[in-house]
């Protein structure tokens, strides 16, 4: 979870080369930006919900089969759909409606199942629960998305599109250092990077690689 949250200040860098500019746009008069308490209930609420969506995630893939998990993260574009069209008006086309309906039928099947598949020894609870957190945070996701497109829209007006990412993420991350410690989890860090297969370096190498790409 961590290692998906900690990549962020790879955007420093561009942030620094790239900074907001202030200038009127085609004349128009320029509108007054945000005070900072909008900005950090902004920047709060977006972290801690990609903290939590973050976490569902975790812990989904840690309970179901990948070919299952991925079925069941395409439910992101229903749910975007879905809060689209509330918060934004979107209209629902043939196309749209066709793939909700395909996407929830095959997501229903996977969980109606009276014997389904499941990774390793994983009980038939943990794998309802992987189900559950994978879909909630499909919907999380959805739910940013659409909202991230309105903040845009009413409050940040399309100028803090790297802050917004920086922030959350900083957020996200401090949320995810938290329930490290607090969970102490971080004991079995090191037996965990000692039993990779790989070996350490392999394994330093793959969060890094995760934390970039993420």
């Amino acid at each position: 979870m961590l290692s998906q949250l900690a990549g962020f200040p790879i955007l420093l860098p561009c942030y620094c080369l790239t900074p907001p500019k202030n200038s009127t746009k085609y004349g128009q008069m320029q509108q007054q930006p945000p005070s900072a308490e909008i900005l950090a209930v902004v920047y709060f609420s977006f972290g801690v919900s990609l903290a939590a969506y973050t976490f569902m995630y975790a812990i989904g893939l840690l309970h179901l089969q990948v070919s299952t998990f991925s079925l069941v993260c395409a439910l992101q574009l229903a749910f975007n759909a879905l809060f689209s069209f509330f918060l934004h008006s979107q209209k629902f086309t043939p196309f749209i409606f066709n793939s909700l309906v395909l996407l929830t039928i095959s997501s229903a099947l996977l969980i109606s199942q009276t014997n389904p598949t499941r990774p390793g020894e994983v009980s038939k609870g943990k794998y309802d629960i992987g189900f559950v957190c994978t879909v909630g945070a499909s919907a999380v996701y959805g739910l940013m998305l659409s909202l991230t497109q309105l903040t845009f829209k009413k409050v940040l007006k399309g100028a803090h599109v790297l802050e917004i990412v920086m922030y959350q993420s900083l957020v996200a991350t401090s949320a995810a250092v938290t329930g490290l410690f607090v969970s102490r989890e971080w004991r079995g860090l090191s037996v965990e990077m000692a039993e990779f297969e790989l070996g350490k370096f392999s394994y330093v190498m793959t969060l890094m690689e995760t934390a970039i790409a993420s």
